[in-house]
């Protein structure tokens, strides 16, 4: 999977659980857990074609019944001398 994006998910109260369980049957969501916090669902979306994961965050995540609002961040990979400079800090 090249593309990642973690969404967290505001549910409306008492929904958590069945909006995670809901995300979970989704083939493009690796991992789901209903959190204690101001949010209530982080989901994680992977795919190999960028387009296919933006379908699934926007369609899916943002339509799943009992989502009030959501919160996505796309990962980037690291580039090799950021990833050179931690490790020599």
């Amino acid at each position: 999977m090249n593309s990642r994006a973690y969404v967290v998910l505001e549910t409306e109260q008492g929904a958590a659980d069945d909006v995670a369980s809901r995300l979970q049957r989704h083939k493009l969501v690796s991992m789901v857990n209903a959190v204690d916090g101001e949010d209530s669902v982080i989901a994680v979306f992977e795919a190999d074609d960028a387009s296919d994961l933006a379908s699934a965050v926007f369609i899916t995540a943002r339509r799943t019944v009992g989502v009030v609002r959501t919160t996505v961040y796309l990962a980037r990979e690291l580039r090799e001398e950021s990833y050179n400079d931690v490790q020599a800090s």
